[in-house]
């Protein structure tokens, strides 16, 4: 990325980096490109950052301590996951704008309440608008829609242990498909061998859980972006790289990965899926506990630092 490149370019590169705590261009543009292999997908992605960094700019939300990136994660996944869960187009393309509004607002207030606890956001937001998203769908009668499509033919020769890991990879950015996950894992190696290596720890601890409890693929697929995400949180907390850090990425992958069965079956009850939900908690908590250990304060960064050049919400 040069000085010459429009702003507004590399803030979306910056963004997409941001999901796997990176900052390099690169990594921004493999992950947009894996988004970019479901179009619509991709274009309502965009449509809600601009809805929610409207949002913010207009209740006058964004400031120093709170950046335009802080309330663009979760409406970006807002974005990503309203085509995959609406048949019809207008009713996706509504939820993309709506839910990313209501998510800014329900990040400024996370965000003002954790400030007191010294926690972050993360992707609640997106886990609470999605959850009502639901739950009005299903009062007013909408479609849903249809399953997601499968890989590419070509997956069908890989070894299943092999395929299994891209996809998971690729459900990261909520599209499981083998295609996708070589994109997400292009865009890991480009953001260098720390955040590759952590991601791959989360993927192993979840597909190591999911074998044990003999987890169904679509359980396995969704703790191992859970877990993904948590051992990169983790990890990015032990700047420089360190035993210390991969073992705490570890273990917390490890939990995450438990934790999703666990919140499966009751949210299930509710037609309602985890999401990223095992993620904040499984973050929270081993942040809480590594905070009592150390017995610092604070233990953990100040929420309007930035981590591999992202805000960390």
């Amino acid at each position: 990325m040069t000085a010459r490149t429009p702003a507004s370019l590399r803030f979306v590169l910056q963004l997409y980096a941001g999901c796997v705590f990176s900052a390099a261009p690169r990594t921004g543009a493999l992950l947009l490109l894996a988004t970019a292999l479901s179009p619509f997908a991709a274009l309502l992605g965009l449509v809600s950052v601009g809805s929610a960094l409207i949002t913010a700019r207009a209740l006058h939300l964004i400031s120093a301590k709170n950046p335009p990136p802080v309330y663009s994660y979760s409406a970006l996944f807002v974005g990503l996951i309203a085509a995959r869960t609406f048949a019809d187009p207008g009713i996706a393309a509504l939820f993309a704008v709506l839910g990313a509004a209501t998510s800014s607002l329900l990040t400024a207030s996370l965000r003002e309440l954790g400030q007191r606890f010294e926690l972050p956001a993360l992707s609640l937001p997106f886990v609470i608008v999605y959850f009502c998203a639901l739950g009005t769908g299903r009062v007013v009668g909408v479609s849903w829609a249809a399953p997601p499509p499968a890989s590419h033919a070509l997956a069908s020769y890989l070894p299943m242990p092999l395929r299994l890991c891209l996809e998971a990879l690729g459900a990261i950015v909520c599209d499981g498909r083998v295609e996708v996950g070589l994109l997400v894992l292009s865009a890991l190696l480009a953001a260098g061998r720390h955040t590759t290596l952590l991601a791959l720890l989360g993927l192993g601890a979840a597909l190591c859980v999911g074998q044990l409890l003999e987890l169904p693929r679509d359980l396995q697929l969704l703790a191992a972006g859970n877990a993904i995400f948590s051992a990169l949180a983790s990890g990015a907390r032990y700047y420089p790289p360190s035993l210390r850090s991969y073992g705490v990425a570890a273990l917390g992958a490890t939990f995450c990965s438990l934790c999703t069965p666990s919140l499966a079956a009751p949210l299930g009850k509710l037609a309602l899926t985890p999401l990223s939900l095992p993620f904040n908690l499984s973050f929270f908590t081993l942040l809480l506990v590594t905070r009592r250990r150390t017995a610092q304060a604070p233990a953990f960064i100040p929420t309007h630092s930035v981590i591999a050049g992202r805000t960390l919400q």
